[in-house]
């Protein structure tokens, strides 16, 4: 069994075919969301089995901070993903916003 999310399927199947021949060996294939499945080709897609992220929302016993609108960003800081967007963005921000964020995620290298 192989999970495929993300740059696995939208980038790496792309670039190196050879991904598509190790495929060829697994009983099943794990995505995110039912539309990987179009880059792959036809005779692995009836061994794919998408798993939705979800989550039920925590109760809430008290009421939201009104100092800060708070947006989080979640994800490991990585080029392919652009990890300074949030932070450029920010900068645009007028002095008085009320924006906070916050990051989720490690920093995958040095830079």
């Amino acid at each position: 069994m192989v999970a495929l999310t993300g740059t696995d399927v939208y980038r790496d199947l792309e670039r190196d075919p050879s991904l598509l021949e190790a495929l060829s060996g697994v009983s099943a294939l794990i995505t995110l969301q039912p539309r990987a499945s179009r880059v792959l080709p036809e005779s692995l897609r009836s061994r794919v089995h998408v798993i939705y992220q979800s989550l039920e929302r925590p109760p809430i016993d008290e009421a939201p901070p009104t100092e800060a609108f708070e947006v989080c960003v979640l994800g490991h800081l990585r080029p392919v993903k652009d990890p300074f967007r949030c932070a450029l963005a920010a900068r645009l921000l007028p002095a008085e916003s009320r924006i906070r964020v916050l990051q989720v995620g490690a920093a995958l290298d040095d830079e």
